[in-house]
Protein backbone atom coordinates (compact mmCIF):
# COMPACT_ATOMS: atom_id res chain seq x y z
CA UNK A 1 0.00 0.00 0.00
CA UNK A 2 1.16 3.78 -0.75
CA UNK A 3 2.05 5.13 2.52
CA UNK A 4 -0.12 7.71 3.87
CA UNK A 5 1.29 11.38 4.28
CA UNK A 6 1.96 13.03 7.15
CA UNK A 7 -0.42 15.98 7.52
CA UNK A 8 2.06 18.36 8.66
CA UNK A 9 4.65 17.43 6.21
CA UNK A 10 2.01 18.08 3.64
CA UNK A 11 1.45 21.75 5.57
CA UNK A 12 5.03 22.10 4.89
CA UNK A 13 5.28 21.26 1.24
CA UNK A 14 1.80 23.67 1.11
CA UNK A 15 3.51 26.60 2.43
CA UNK A 16 6.37 26.03 0.82
CA UNK A 17 4.66 26.18 -2.49
CA UNK A 18 2.30 29.40 -1.66
CA UNK A 19 5.31 31.19 -1.23
CA UNK A 20 6.52 30.73 -4.63
CA UNK A 21 2.67 31.01 -5.92
CA UNK A 22 0.64 32.72 -3.92
CA UNK A 23 -2.90 32.34 -5.67
CA UNK A 24 -2.14 28.69 -6.45
CA UNK A 25 -5.98 27.17 -5.59
CA UNK A 26 -4.03 23.54 -5.19
CA UNK A 27 -1.81 24.42 -2.69
CA UNK A 28 -3.92 26.35 -0.73
CA UNK A 29 -6.60 23.57 -0.61
CA UNK A 30 -3.75 21.18 0.33
CA UNK A 31 -2.85 23.16 3.11
CA UNK A 32 -6.21 23.57 4.60
CA UNK A 33 -6.72 19.45 4.46
CA UNK A 34 -3.68 19.39 6.16
CA UNK A 35 -4.29 21.85 9.07
CA UNK A 36 -8.00 19.94 9.10
CA UNK A 37 -5.74 16.81 9.79
CA UNK A 38 -3.21 17.92 12.08
CA UNK A 39 -5.39 20.08 14.43
CA UNK A 40 -8.07 20.09 17.02
CA UNK A 41 -10.41 22.52 18.30
CA UNK A 42 -10.88 26.13 17.26
CA UNK A 43 -7.96 25.33 14.66
CA UNK A 44 -9.33 22.51 12.95
CA UNK A 45 -12.78 24.57 12.59
CA UNK A 46 -11.37 27.59 10.78
CA UNK A 47 -9.13 25.04 8.63
CA UNK A 48 -12.81 23.39 8.03
CA UNK A 49 -14.85 26.40 7.00
CA UNK A 50 -11.60 27.88 4.97
CA UNK A 51 -11.18 24.59 3.09
CA UNK A 52 -15.21 24.75 2.49
CA UNK A 53 -14.81 28.15 1.22
CA UNK A 54 -12.35 27.10 -0.95
CA UNK A 55 -14.50 23.94 -2.39
CA UNK A 56 -16.75 26.30 -3.60
CA UNK A 57 -14.31 28.65 -5.07
CA UNK A 58 -12.62 25.95 -7.43
CA UNK A 59 -13.63 25.12 -10.64
CA UNK A 60 -12.56 21.22 -10.12
CA UNK A 61 -13.90 19.24 -7.66
CA UNK A 62 -10.17 18.74 -5.95
CA UNK A 63 -11.72 20.79 -2.86
CA UNK A 64 -14.31 18.50 -2.32
CA UNK A 65 -12.25 15.69 -2.23
CA UNK A 66 -9.70 17.33 -0.10
CA UNK A 67 -12.94 17.98 2.22
CA UNK A 68 -14.19 14.72 2.62
CA UNK A 69 -10.22 12.89 2.81
CA UNK A 70 -10.05 15.47 5.89
CA UNK A 71 -13.17 14.43 7.52
CA UNK A 72 -12.42 10.67 6.88
CA UNK A 73 -9.22 11.26 8.34
CA UNK A 74 -10.52 12.85 11.21
CA UNK A 75 -13.12 10.10 11.82
CA UNK A 76 -16.57 11.85 10.68
CA UNK A 77 -17.67 9.26 8.23
CA UNK A 78 -21.33 10.99 7.61
CA UNK A 79 -19.72 14.56 6.31
CA UNK A 80 -17.05 12.27 5.00
CA UNK A 81 -19.65 10.48 2.58
CA UNK A 82 -21.71 13.80 1.60
CA UNK A 83 -18.64 15.90 0.57
CA UNK A 84 -16.91 12.70 -1.19
CA UNK A 85 -20.43 12.11 -3.10
CA UNK A 86 -20.39 15.64 -4.67
CA UNK A 87 -16.49 15.08 -5.42
CA UNK A 88 -17.51 12.51 -8.04
CA UNK A 89 -20.78 13.65 -9.16
CA UNK A 90 -21.30 15.00 -12.37
CA UNK A 91 -17.72 14.81 -13.72
CA UNK A 92 -16.65 16.93 -16.68
CA UNK A 93 -13.78 18.32 -18.75
CA UNK A 94 -15.08 21.68 -16.86
CA UNK A 95 -15.53 20.05 -13.61
CA UNK A 96 -12.91 17.56 -13.42
CA UNK A 97 -11.64 15.29 -10.09
CA UNK A 98 -8.07 14.13 -11.22
CA UNK A 99 -8.45 12.41 -7.70
CA UNK A 100 -11.60 10.29 -7.74
CA UNK A 101 -9.96 6.94 -7.59
CA UNK A 102 -9.15 8.02 -4.32
CA UNK A 103 -12.70 9.67 -3.43
CA UNK A 104 -14.46 6.41 -4.74
CA UNK A 105 -11.80 4.55 -2.58
CA UNK A 106 -12.98 5.93 0.81
CA UNK A 107 -16.60 6.16 0.02
CA UNK A 108 -15.91 1.98 -0.34
CA UNK A 109 -14.16 1.90 2.75
CA UNK A 110 -16.93 3.86 4.47
CA UNK A 111 -19.66 1.79 2.99
CA UNK A 112 -17.72 -1.46 3.93
CA UNK A 113 -17.65 -0.39 7.86
CA UNK A 114 -21.06 0.22 7.77
CA UNK A 115 -22.06 -3.06 6.15
CA UNK A 116 -23.24 -2.03 2.60
CA UNK A 117 -21.18 -4.81 0.58
CA UNK A 118 -23.27 -4.15 -3.00
CA UNK A 119 -22.39 -0.36 -2.50
CA UNK A 120 -18.57 -0.94 -1.33
CA UNK A 121 -18.35 -2.63 -3.97
CA UNK A 122 -19.65 -0.36 -7.03
CA UNK A 123 -17.38 2.04 -5.18
CA UNK A 124 -14.52 -0.31 -5.20
CA UNK A 125 -14.79 -1.11 -8.94
CA UNK A 126 -15.32 2.79 -9.87
CA UNK A 127 -11.82 2.99 -7.89
CA UNK A 128 -10.66 0.19 -10.02
CA UNK A 129 -11.40 1.40 -13.48
CA UNK A 130 -10.35 4.68 -12.97
CA UNK A 131 -6.52 3.63 -11.59
CA UNK A 132 -6.46 -0.20 -11.01
CA UNK A 133 -2.56 0.78 -9.97
CA UNK A 134 -3.46 2.77 -6.64
CA UNK A 135 -3.40 -0.20 -3.95
CA UNK A 136 -5.56 0.92 -1.34
CA UNK A 137 -8.19 1.25 -3.92
CA UNK A 138 -7.84 -2.39 -5.06
CA UNK A 139 -7.39 -3.45 -1.54
CA UNK A 140 -10.55 -2.24 -0.18
CA UNK A 141 -12.57 -3.90 -3.28
CA UNK A 142 -10.39 -7.29 -2.72
CA UNK A 143 -11.53 -6.86 1.02
CA UNK A 144 -15.56 -6.70 -0.82
CA UNK A 145 -15.44 -9.14 -2.93
CA UNK A 146 -14.05 -11.50 -0.82
CA UNK A 147 -17.02 -11.07 1.83
CA UNK A 148 -19.07 -11.53 -1.04
CA UNK A 149 -17.39 -14.87 -1.71
CA UNK A 150 -16.04 -13.74 -5.12
CA UNK A 151 -12.76 -15.13 -3.61
CA UNK A 152 -10.71 -15.99 -7.32
CA UNK A 153 -11.45 -12.17 -7.76
CA UNK A 154 -9.91 -11.07 -4.40
CA UNK A 155 -6.58 -13.14 -5.23
CA UNK A 156 -6.94 -11.26 -8.93
CA UNK A 157 -6.83 -7.78 -7.20
CA UNK A 158 -3.85 -8.57 -4.80
CA UNK A 159 -1.80 -10.55 -7.28
CA UNK A 160 -0.16 -6.81 -8.52
CA UNK A 161 0.32 -5.76 -5.03
CA UNK A 162 1.88 -8.91 -3.12
CA UNK A 163 3.95 -8.98 -6.58
CA UNK A 164 5.66 -5.41 -5.87
CA UNK A 165 5.24 -5.20 -2.44
CA UNK A 166 6.23 -8.98 -1.50
CA UNK A 167 7.23 -9.15 2.65
CA UNK A 168 6.12 -5.21 2.65
CA UNK A 169 2.06 -6.02 1.91
CA UNK A 170 -0.23 -4.67 5.12
CA UNK A 171 -1.25 -7.35 7.73
CA UNK A 172 -4.86 -6.67 6.57
CA UNK A 173 -4.25 -7.46 2.96
CA UNK A 174 -2.37 -10.47 4.25
CA UNK A 175 -5.76 -11.08 6.18
CA UNK A 176 -7.85 -10.77 2.95
CA UNK A 177 -5.44 -13.09 1.24
CA UNK A 178 -5.51 -15.97 3.73
CA UNK A 179 -9.53 -15.71 3.17
CA UNK A 180 -9.05 -15.74 -0.38
CA UNK A 181 -6.93 -18.97 -0.67
CA UNK A 182 -9.20 -20.84 1.74
CA UNK A 183 -12.24 -20.24 0.85
CA UNK A 184 -11.36 -20.15 -2.95
CA UNK A 185 -13.39 -22.84 -5.29
CA UNK A 186 -11.32 -25.99 -4.66
CA UNK A 187 -9.50 -25.19 -1.89
CA UNK A 188 -7.30 -27.97 -0.60
CA UNK A 189 -5.82 -28.77 3.09
CA UNK A 190 -3.14 -27.45 1.99
CA UNK A 191 -4.61 -24.21 1.10
CA UNK A 192 -6.24 -23.88 4.50
CA UNK A 193 -3.05 -25.09 6.82
CA UNK A 194 -1.07 -21.72 4.51
CA UNK A 195 -4.06 -19.68 5.42
CA UNK A 196 -4.01 -20.43 8.80
CA UNK A 197 0.04 -19.81 9.12
CA UNK A 198 -0.76 -16.32 7.53
CA UNK A 199 -3.00 -15.51 10.46
CA UNK A 200 -1.04 -16.44 12.95
CA UNK A 201 1.55 -14.03 11.61
CA UNK A 202 -0.67 -11.66 11.81
CA UNK A 203 -2.54 -12.38 14.44
CA UNK A 204 -1.33 -9.52 16.72
CA UNK A 205 -1.18 -6.40 13.79
CA UNK A 206 -5.35 -6.58 12.66
CA UNK A 207 -8.74 -5.95 14.01
CA UNK A 208 -9.99 -9.49 16.50
CA UNK A 209 -13.37 -9.04 15.28
CA UNK A 210 -11.84 -9.57 11.59
CA UNK A 211 -9.05 -11.85 12.64
CA UNK A 212 -12.14 -14.17 14.57
CA UNK A 213 -14.45 -14.32 11.04
CA UNK A 214 -11.55 -15.19 8.61
CA UNK A 215 -10.61 -17.88 10.97
CA UNK A 216 -14.01 -19.06 11.25
CA UNK A 217 -14.37 -18.88 7.82
CA UNK A 218 -11.30 -21.07 7.27
CA UNK A 219 -12.35 -23.25 9.79
CA UNK A 220 -14.95 -22.92 12.82
CA UNK A 221 -12.30 -24.65 15.32
CA UNK A 222 -9.85 -22.43 14.50
CA UNK A 223 -10.62 -19.36 16.45
CA UNK A 224 -10.47 -22.02 19.71
CA UNK A 225 -7.32 -23.51 18.34
CA UNK A 226 -6.09 -19.54 18.03
CA UNK A 227 -6.55 -18.65 21.25
CA UNK A 228 -8.99 -15.66 20.06
CA UNK A 229 -12.98 -15.16 20.58
CA UNK A 230 -15.65 -16.43 18.47
CA UNK A 231 -16.80 -14.09 15.68
CA UNK A 232 -19.53 -12.23 16.67
CA UNK A 233 -22.49 -12.15 13.97
CA UNK A 234 -22.98 -8.52 12.28
CA UNK A 235 -26.68 -8.23 13.92
CA UNK A 236 -25.51 -10.06 17.24
CA UNK A 237 -27.27 -7.51 20.10
CA UNK A 238 -24.58 -5.31 21.99
CA UNK A 239 -24.03 -6.15 26.08
CA UNK A 240 -27.00 -5.46 27.66
CA UNK A 241 -29.13 -4.98 24.63
CA UNK A 242 -32.01 -7.43 24.25
CA UNK A 243 -32.14 -10.71 21.98
CA UNK A 244 -33.47 -9.85 18.51
CA UNK A 245 -36.57 -11.56 17.73
CA UNK A 246 -36.22 -13.95 15.12
CA UNK A 247 -38.32 -13.00 11.61
CA UNK A 248 -40.63 -15.53 10.72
Amino acid sequence: MRMKVDPRDALKEADAVLKKSPDSMEAKILREQARMESTEGKERAEATEALEKLARQAKNKIGRQALGAAHFANGNTKEAQTQLEQAVADLSDEAPNPFAYRSYTALAEILLAAGDLPGARKQGEAAYKVNPGYFPGSGVLARVVVRQGDAERALELLQPMFGELKDAVPPAMQLVYAEAIATKKGATASDRAAATEVLKKVKDQVPQPELSRVAAAIDPKLPKELGIPEPTAPDAPKPNEPKRPKRR
